[in-house]
Formats: C-alpha cells, sequence, structure tokens
C-alpha cells in the first residue's frame, strides 16, 4: 500500500514472499521457492518498481534471512543431521562465506545482522521436548 495511503499495489512477481528493502532504499530483495521446501533464490528489484534479478540460490526456504550493507545473511538448506550454515553473500566480491554451523532440528530460525554487519543475531532452541502432568481432582 502506498504510505499517502490508496489501493494496495502488488511489487513482486511470481510468487515473491518475504521483502526487505535494502539498507540504502534503492532494492527491495524478496525470496522465491524455486524448489521449495528444500531451497529457494532471492531476488531483488528496484524500489521503485523494475525488472527482478536473480541474486542468489541455495537459501533455506524456512529459515529468515537478512539484508546489510555488505550482502545478504542467510541460512543454507539443512543437511540430513539437521545442521545449517548461517552464510553471507556478499555484494562486493558476489562470492559466499559460512560464517557458523548451527543445529536447526528443532525451531524455524529467525535471524537478524546488525547494521554494520559485526553482529548477527539468531534463535536458538537448546532444548526440545514436553512434559506430562497428572492433575487429580482438579474439579
Amino acid at each position: 500500500m502506498p504510505a499517502a495511503g490508496g489501493d494496495a499495489v502488488q511489487i513482486t512477481r511470481n510468487d515473491g514472499d518475504r521483502a526487505l528493502e535494502s539498507p540504502d532504499g534503492k532494492y527491495l530483495y524478496y525470496i522465491k521457492g524455486d524448489r521449495y521446501p528444500e531451497q529457494c533464490s532471492a531476488w531483488r528489484m528496484p524500489a521503485g518498481g523494475g525488472e527482478e534479478t536473480r541474486v542468489l540460490d541455495s537459501v533455506y526456504c524456512d529459515g529468515f534471512w537478512d539484508v546489510g550493507e555488505q550482502g545478504i545473511y542467510y541460512f543454507a538448506k539443512p543437511d540430513e543431521k539437521g545442521r545449517s550454515e548461517i552464510r553471507l553473500y556478499e555484494f562486493a566480491t558476489g562470492k559466499t562465506q559460512k560464517i557458523l554451523m548451527l543445529d536447526l532440528r528443532y525451531a524455524y530460525i529467525a535471524l537478524a545482522a546488525s547494521p554494520d554487519g559485526r553482529t548477527i543475531l539468531y534463535s536458538q532452541f537448546d532444548q526440545a521436548g514436553s512434559d506430562l502432568m497428572l492433575v487429580e481432582n482438579f474439579r
């Protein structure tokens, strides 16, 4: 919906999802599930509209991702043991680097990078389980 009000305007095409604006406001980044649920691609288009461009493959569809000044921080598809890497796709070089390996078996993981790119915040379950309780005479 335009900031000044009015009717909603479709921005992404062909199932774009989870849009993020670049820090400089020039681009809109979003993902598409080319091989959903295993793997998505990150795309971008000018914030004012225009042609979309594929930027990056191998983004884990169920993981969060973030766009910073240096590049795109994202989770790779988990391996057979449920482990995944946080990676950084660098805009300047077009290369991807591994930042950290995590165990993703228990959760839909959140991810955010600080504006200066020096800190990454992510959620993590340290324990997964449940307790069964017997409650007698509760009426």
